[in-house]
């Protein structure tokens, strides 16, 4: 079964990938550009 969007950040929390609300935040801006390229 795949996991859902919601839960790669969540992982990626879990695993010290994501420190910060900024490492959040580059992460879902890097996510968008890379969505909007394939539009």
């Amino acid at each position: 079964m795949s996991k859902s969007p919601k839960e790669f950040p969540r992982e990626m929390i879990k695993e010290g990938d994501l420190k910060t609300a900024g490492d959040l935040h580059s992460y879902l801006k890097d996510i968008l550009r890379i969505l909007s390229r394939k539009c």
